[in-house]
């Protein structure tokens, strides 16, 4: 949990994003290599990312499809390496780290899309989870929960988790080095609800970057 302190301090770092997202794209701090997971120290990284996504407004009217561009801040714990088996003891095969992104603000065409609990937000969660065949990767997760602000029309809510999936084999990933946009779609739904207080009024649709 961050306390006042840091929310001030991350408020400061995301107001200069505004201005360079070059300038807060992260180094590498974990992996590649094999195990890397385990070695990961907790950390937050802030780094530029893009998307483009449909709103439907009402999902079943075509929309075009539109970029967005802002910050990202992962807020990660320190890898939990796996334990082995020891006589009487089973062991713990798993190698993991849990995520928060604690914000996400991106923006363009009079879209803007909101995430994170230091925006009063349900929390973002996630984990990544060392292959089990090939210890190089983590296989990852996120359960997104959006707001969506639209010029003229006000903030709508998406009440369902948009999971989003993947496999990375550093942190952060090459995507948000490079500033190149990555693939950012819901594994679970194709279309996702957003309403207007207890009202569904349309649809957010999430893609990747051609």
């Amino acid at each position: 949990m961050l306390n006042t302190r840091s929310k001030y301090c991350l408020t400061a770092a995301l107001s200069l994003s505004v201005m360079s997202f070059s300038s807060l794209a992260t180094p590498v701090v974990c992996g590649p290599g094999p195990h890397w997971i385990d070695e990961c120290p907790a950390g937050v990284a802030v780094n530029p990312f893009a998307m483009k996504v449909q709103v439907r407004i009402p999902c079943d009217v075509s929309a075009p499809t539109i970029v967005l561009r802002g910050p990202v801040v992962i807020q990660r714990e320190a890898g939990v390496p796996g334990v082995p088996a020891a006589p009487g003891a089973p062991g713990d095969p798993d190698h993991f780290i849990a995520t928060d992104t604690i914000f996400l603000k991106m923006s363009g065409q009079g879209v803007t899309l909101r995430a994170g609990r230091l925006q009063g937000l349900q929390p973002s969660l996630g984990e990544i989870h060392e292959v089990a065949s090939d210890p190089e990767w983590g296989d990852f997760y996120v359960d997104m929960f959006y707001e969506v602000d639209i010029h003229q029309l006000g903030t709508l809510q998406a009440k369902d988790a948009c999971r989003v999936v993947g496999l990375v084999d550093r942190i952060p990933p090459p995507t948000y080095q490079t500033m190149q946009p990555a693939e950012f779609a819901c594994s679970n739904l194709t279309e996702l609800p957003l309403y207007s207080g207890d009202e569904e009024v349309g649809c957010l649709i999430t893609e990747g970057l051609d």
